[in-house]
């Protein structure tokens, strides 16, 4: 479930449903598939099992903006990884897929998304912003992102490689964004990511309308 919000002009409310889908509802369908999992591996029935979870580029690395869904998915990438430490004793071996932005349904709807909270907000806050910090908040959400968006089907295809492949990477990113400039950024140090997508990203070159002096 997606989500482009700023993290403090949400309501926590409105945290529940992206949780409950990323994160909780990942949570529940392992639980319910990994006795018949562990139950295979100590009875030698099959020596192959695997949990191959669907997270997102976002569980990687944060930047602003989308908050509320880049905690679901960081919540997701570390449910995963802990398990994969459990499970190795038997054998099961459990990957997440990244996939940066790749058109679906899910991605075109974000720019209808981010017009519509925008035209919600509260006045006072819309005030506290103003139309120019809007603008280019919604160049980062929307308009940068169908500039690098990806086809669907190179999500399709490493999803079939993770069943297909004898032993399946801990992580695997989709996407030449995501395999390359996103594996490289989180290997620098904080604050020098931060000052790397001060860089790229526009809005942060816009103050909110209070703090223009």
């Amino acid at each position: 479930m997606f989500g482009s919000a700023l993290c403090h002009n949400i309501l926590f409310i409105c945290y529940l449903p992206r949780h409950a889908v990323n994160y909780f509802g990942m949570v529940r369908v392992t639980q319910a598939c990994l006795p018949i999992l562990k139950s295979q591996a100590i009875s030698r029935s099959y020596n192959n099992g695997r949990i191959i979870n669907m997270v997102s580029m976002a569980g990687m690395f944060a930047t602003g903006d989308f908050g509320p869904y880049v905690g679901s998915k960081f919540a997701a990438e570390g449910f995963s990884s802990g398990l994969r430490h459990e499970m190795e004793a038997f054998g099961i071996q459990v990957a997440t897929v990244n996939p940066s932005f790749h058109t679906s349904a899910l991605t075109n709807s974000m720019g209808p998304q981010v017009l519509e909270r925008w035209s919600n907000l509260d006045s006072n806050l819309k005030d506290q912003y103003g139309e120019a910090f809007f603008e280019q908040s919604f160049h980062n959400k929307v308009e940068l992102p169908r500039s690098v968006m990806w086809d669907a089907v190179n999500v399709r295809d490493r999803l079939v490689y993770c069943i297909e492949t004898t032993a399946i990477p801990a992580q695997v990113p989709v996407g030449l964004d995501a395999k390359f400039s996103i594996l490289l950024l989180r290997h620098l140090p904080v604050w020098l990511q931060d000052t790397i997508i001060s860089r790229v990203v526009e809005s942060r070159k816009v103050k909110p309308a209070v703090m223009v002096k």
